[in-house]
């Protein structure tokens, strides 16, 4: 940022009247957001029920793997234990 720049930014920071509602956005490049006017409680309620339903899949998901490890695992085990034996013989 060149220096008359930085002059002018610093100028405007000054200038401004700042409210409970400003953000830092303008000053550090975020465009700014249209209110959709949908009111803070209706957004997080959505917010909560998407967030519900993703954890809900992740949790699903894990025991799925869970499930199938298990059902892998005594396989793999019989497979090393006969790979060991196989290397003492030779």
């Amino acid at each position: 940022m060149a220096a008359s720049d930085a002059r002018q930014f610093l100028n405007d920071v000054e200038k401004k009247v700042w409210t409970a509602a400003d953000t830092p956005g303008p000053y550090l490049g975020a465009e700014k957001v249209e209110d959709d006017c949908v009111p803070f409680a209706e957004k997080m309620e959505g917010l909560i029920r998407e967030l519900s339903h993703s954890t809900s899949r992740v949790r699903k998901r894990k025991q799925q793997t869970h499930q199938r490890f298990r059902r892998v695992t005594p396989v793999f085990q019989h497979l090393v234990r006969s790979e060991v034996g196989n290397v003492r013989h030779h």
